[in-house]
């Protein structure tokens, strides 16, 4: 999750999107068989959401885990999702 020279800080020192990846190590150190993203990203800016969206990618990939991930974003599900669910109403 590239937070390593982060591994001193307090949380109160951390921006928003640290917040998020350490919030995924987190889960992800729980090596549960899933997990589950409920708006992992809404409190964060467009730009930063971009950023972060390709190394969520790159994680769920290497350690193969099956993740729902749900969000308003269409845009959020199509940059991290293989198999997309559209619920309406």
């Amino acid at each position: 999750m590239r937070l390593g020279a982060l591994a001193g800080r307090y949380p109160h020192e951390l921006s928003g999107w640290r917040h998020q990846r350490v919030a995924i190590a987190h889960a992800l150190a729980m090596e549960g068989p899933a997990l589950l993203m409920d708006e992992p990203f809404s409190a964060l800016d467009n730009p930063t959401r971009k950023l972060l969206h390709p190394d969520l990618l790159a994680l769920l990939r290497e350690t193969r885990l099956v993740v729902i991930y749900v969000t308003h974003s269409l845009d959020g599900a199509v940059a991290v999702g293989d198999r997309l669910s559209v619920m309406r109403g």
